[in-house]
């Protein structure tokens, strides 16, 4: 979504934009062509810009941080950690500059034609938007395999960049969110045997220790974070991004994208042929044989860690349910269990939790009654509408 303003509205970020790019030894005068973001509740001014310069591109992407300070440098070294990959060209922006003190840093734009993946899901093309989620999965495997191994490099530079501690994202919770199921459950009646309370402290085990699946990640891979162009996905914005288990990214297909503002049900046959490209990509780019040892036990342990979270949700909307961009959070929970058990089941793993959270569910579902079942996205639903912009859109995952 591109908001047309004038240059006087943005003026004093266009010229630290120019100050930035100068000590990197590029002239340029920026002009305003497109606010990308500007909104309440969106930390980040995010404008396009052209250049008039020979040694940049025609047009960049300037993005200032207006709240939270410190979350550009992990962005800056990220972009940085993954420019020096030279397999991953064409796959993130590329950093041009970065003003730690002014919080700003200038980025390679995806151009005007680049399309938000949530946009092409609320769209109206049922097979566009299933190649454009095909290649999403791509983007993310082969983002994983490229950066296996490559974790000194990456803190190397994040020292350099002076980078802070982990936030409170969501991702990086993941661990308090696991044993609070068992809680969750309890208080509603629906027991959690000892076979399920083991499982649940392997998937934790899982998440702290990812052993062989320990990469980089975005961390926030939801359809905010993701620019689709003729030539594939570009991801964006890496302000959460770290090493951590692959597949707490890689799980996006069947748990990890109901936790996005853009949150809408993706037909059960996508996510299958999605979660089998991801891993098809992933093991690829890592040299991986076929026979992908132990990728259906990490991978259903990611996604029970993320059906933990949504549970963790339930005491917050027992008594009333809160809407938050496409889908309400009683929708987004009840989903969130019902999906842990479907790809539990396919994949014969961790099969007494996953009885556990079909009990949850149903108890769920019970209580409330008038919550409607989560909608397919715009371009899978039989009775699609004409997408309407939503500035509320913009923010990407549940913080």
């Amino acid at each position: 979504m591109t908001v047309p303003t004038s240059d006087s509205d943005y003026g004093p970020t266009l010229r630290l934009g120019e100050t930035a790019l100068r000590s990197n030894g590029h002239r340029c005068s920026l002009e305003l062509l497109d606010v990308l973001a500007d909104y309440e509740g969106v930390p980040n001014t995010v404008l396009r810009c052209s250049t008039g310069s020979e040694s940049l591109p025609d047009s960049v992407v300037v993005k200032h941080s207006r709240q939270q300070a410190g979350v550009l440098r992990r962005e800056a070294a990220a972009l940085e950690f993954l420019g020096s990959l030279h397999e991953l060209e064409g796959l993130h922006p590329r950093l041009l500059a970065f003003d730690g003190d002014s919080e700003l840093l200038v980025m390679s734009d995806c151009g005007r034609s680049a399309r938000l993946l949530g946009d092409v899901l609320q769209g109206t093309d049922s097979a566009f938007a299933e190649r454009s989620l095909m290649q999403f999965q791509v983007a993310l495997g082969r983002l994983h395999a490229a950066c296996l191994g490559r974790q000194q490099k990456h803190s190397e530079i994040e020292r350099r960049y002076g980078v802070s501690p982990l936030s409170r994202h969501r991702v990086n919770r993941l661990p308090e969110y696991i044993p609070k199921f068992i809680e969750n459950a309890r208080a509603l009646s629906v027991a959690v045997g000892s076979s399920a309370e083991e499982e649940l402290r392997e998937i934790a085990t899982i998440i702290e220790s990812p052993g062989a699946f320990n990469t980089f990640t975005h961390g926030d891979s939801t359809p905010a974070n993701a620019m689709v162009r003729d030539d594939g996905v570009v991801l964006i914005d890496f302000e959460t991004a770290g090493y951590r288990h692959a597949f707490v990214d890689g799980s996006y297909s069947r748990l990890r994208y109901i936790h996005s503002v853009w949150a809408r049900q993706i037909p059960s046959s996508i996510q299958a042929a999605m979660r089998l490209q991801y891993l098809d990509s992933f093991a690829k780019g890592a040299r991986l044989q076929t026979e992908r040892i132990g990728f259906d036990r990490d991978f259903c342990a990611c996604c029970g860690a993320w059906m933990c979270a949504l549970a963790g949700y339930v005491p917050d909307v027992m008594e009333e349910d809160k809407r938050w961009g496409l889908s309400t959070f009683r929708q987004r929970i009840i989903a969130g269990l019902e999906h842990f058990v479907d790809v539990a089941n396919e994949l014969n793993q961790f099969r007494n939790l996953a009885d556990a959270a079909g009990k949850l569910s149903d108890r769920l579902k019970g209580l409330w009654s008038g919550t409607a079942r989560m909608a397919l996205y715009n371009a899978f639903s039989p009775d699609k509408q004409e997408p309407a912009a939503d500035p509320e859109l913009i923010g990407g995952s549940i913080p």
